[in-house]
């Protein structure tokens, strides 16, 4: 969950993290308890000098929950609109331009795309964890590992999914992955279906290394 706050007097990160948790648990209940929390200026959202994947993840399938200044849904569909604009003919999508809407009374702010960096950045995030899967394979800690695995995978899958198209958030990008295998060379197509089956298969794993079965009452350990 992305928390976007105004003039934040909380300089401490984990303490403004603690405050906002306990924000959220007031305004929403426990439903969102388990969420990580993400917290933003509201003026770098909405007038960012540079265009992040986070940041157009965020814009491209965000669903607001709560708004008391109702600026938030249309600058998003706004935002929406413009990240599924597609290049003219002859642009690579690199040389896609984003800007935020003149409608909410802002100056525009062109932002340039690259999806090369959202690909190199998902490449060097599944060799990360690949390596500490394995480090903590070698240390017996079964969790930890399949958290691991799970986030190489998923992330080595995006980083494909990145050279076409924004990744989705979810866990899961195998649907993803799939819709795109034809715009792949013929060799390695079958490669990118195996991967995607591994996707789909390793995606539940993200929320078990993590939590468990609750229904259950098992921890991480004793639920892998």
């Amino acid at each position: 969950m992305l928390v976007l706050h105004k003039n934040c007097g909380i300089k401490d990160p984990v303490l403004r993290r603690r405050r906002l948790y306990y924000l959220i648990h007031e305004a929403l209940g426990g439903t969102y308890e388990e969420l990580t929390v993400l917290d933003m200026e509201v003026d770098d959202f909405l007038k960012p000098r540079i265009i992040t994947p986070l940041l157009l993840n965020i814009y491209w399938d965000a669903q607001v929950i709560l708004d008391k200044t109702e600026m938030l849904q249309p600058f998003l569909e706004c935002e929406e609109k413009n990240c599924r604009t597609q290049p003219k003919e002859g642009e690579g999508r690199e040389e896609l331009l984003l800007g935020t809407a003149k409608a909410h009374g802002k100056s525009e702010v062109i932002m340039s795309l690259d999806p090369l960096s959202d690909v190199r950045y998902r490449c060097r995030l599944a060799s990360e964890h690949l390596t500490r899967a394995e480090k903590l394979l070698s240390l017996g800690d079964w969790a930890g590992t399949v958290s691991a695995a799970q986030l190489w995978i998923e992330n080595f899958a995006k980083a494909v999914i990145a050279l076409f198209e924004v990744p989705t958030w979810s866990h899961d990008p195998s649907n993803q992955l799939h819709r795109l295998v034809n715009k792949l060379p013929d060799d390695i197509r079958d490669m990118t279906r195996g991967l995607a089956y591994m996707a789909h298969e390793v995606a539940p794993e993200h929320g078990r290394s993590s939590y468990g079965e609750p229904s259950a009452g098992l921890a991480p350990v004793t639920s892998i």
